[in-house]
């Protein structure tokens, strides 16, 4: 559900930055985000908001589809690679 979401920001690539963001996020039982944030920045700014930026989006498409769980806190690595891998 992220690699079909995630884009790489413009200004980002046009200055050729690349990094690993990890994102952490709490999540109720109910698939509620509750919090997400930077647990490992990647060193740029528009990288790193990207990142949280994408994880709440699907948080909210996966609340929206599924079934009511556990309360969850996860770490997400996100990478941003130019060569293509990451984009």
């Amino acid at each position: 559900m992220l690699l079909a979401r995630k884009s790489y920001p413009r200004q980002a690539q046009r200055l050729g930055q690349q990094g690993v963001v990890t994102v952490q996020a709490q999540f109720a039982a109910d698939g509620e985000l509750l919090g997400c944030e930077v647990a490992a920045s990647s060193g740029f700014r528009a990288l790193d908001e990207a990142a949280v930026e994408l994880v709440r989006i699907a948080a909210a498409q996966l609340r929206a589809s599924g079934a009511p769980g556990s309360r969850a806190q996860v770490r997400i690595p996100i990478a941003y690679e130019l060569n293509g891998r990451g984009t």
